[in-house]
C-alpha cells in the first residue's frame, strides 16, 4: 500500500464548516482515535509529534468520510471492523505526514506502519 499524497485528488485536507460527520453516523470519534495514534507513536519515537497534526488526521477522517462511499459503509461496518480500519487508515496518514515533514522519525518506524499496522507489540 502506497503512502497517501498530502494533496488528495478532491483537492487536499479541507475544513469542514459542518459537524463532524464520521459521529453523527457512527460510534467512533475521529479526534480520539487521531490523539490514540499520535500518542502511540509519540511515544514510540521517544518523541512528541506536533500537536496540530491531530487537527490534520480528524480532518482527514472527516474529509475522506464525507467525499468517499466505501470509506462511509467501511466505517459503518458492524462489530469493531468500522473502529479498526479508522485505526489503520490514521497511522497510514500519519506516516505520510511523518514522511513528508519529519522524515528522520519516518526512517525510525517499521515499514509495516506505513500499512497501517501498530507500533504496540
Amino acid at each position: 500500500m502506497e503512502l497517501l499524497e498530502e494533496r488528495m485528488t478532491h483537492g487536499g485536507w479541507p475544513r469542514w464548516s459542518e459537524p463532524a460527520r464520521i459521529e453523527e453516523d457512527t460510534p467512533l470519534v475521529p479526534g480520539a482515535v487521531a490523539a490514540g495514534v499520535w500518542e502511540e507513536a509519540s511515544a514510540w519515537l521517544g518523541e512528541e509529534l506536533p500537536r496540530d497534526w491531530l487537527v490534520r488526521l480528524t480532518e482527514r477522517a472527516e474529509a475522506v468520510y464525507a467525499s468517499n462511499p466505501r470509506v462511509r459503509r467501511q466505517l459503518r461496518s458492524p462489530g469493531d471492523g468500522g473502529r479498526d480500519w479508522l485505526w489503520t487508515f490514521m497511522r497510514h496518514w500519519l506516516a505520510s505526514l511523518l514522511r513528508k515533514e519529519r522524515p528522520e522519525l519516518f526512517a525510525r518506524l517499521p515499514a509495516s506502519y506505513a500499512n497501517g499496522v501498530s507500533l504496540a507489540r
